[in-house]
């Protein structure tokens, strides 16, 4: 979506949404733009300011690593440990032969490939950050 502000014919300004700037295009040459205050369809696009993002919020490095470990020790606090046998199982409860829960274990990249390709629902759990930091 993009939004214009657009002025008539008469110097009445307005803004309005439009699907793309062909979208514009289109329905100003075929006079479905009018405006609101006149009903004018001579309109066209009005000089704007543009659109200025505002800074993100950053978060240092100590609390970056503060909520990595709070979120892996939840990771491992929820979920069973079914070491090697992961591959096997992720796959069997993506195809409904057994039932769901929360599991994580190890497999190998060519495993984490195939299951990804499969489309089944995996993301590896973050490794324990420095104790330094």
């Amino acid at each position: 979506m993009i939004r214009y502000t657009l002025q008539c014919d008469r110097a009445h300004r307005f803004e309005v949404w439009f699907q793309n700037s062909a979208a514009f295009d289109e329905q100003v040459t075929a006079d479905q733009v009018s405006c609101p205050d006149c009903g004018s369809t001579a309109v066209e696009k009005s000089l704007m300011a543009p659109g200025v993002p505002k800074k993100a919020e950053t978060v240092g490095p100590r609390e970056f690593f503060n909520q990595m470990r709070a979120f892996r020790s939840h990771v491992m606090n929820t979920t069973e440990d079914v070491g090697g046998s992961f591959p096997t199982q992720a796959r069997q409860m993506h195809e409904g032969e057994i039932e769901h829960k929360p599991i994580r274990g190890n497999a190998t990249p060519e495993e984490v490939r195939e299951l990804k390709e499969d489309g089944v629902p995996i993301a590896p759990v973050p490794p324990e950050p420095p104790s330094e930091n």
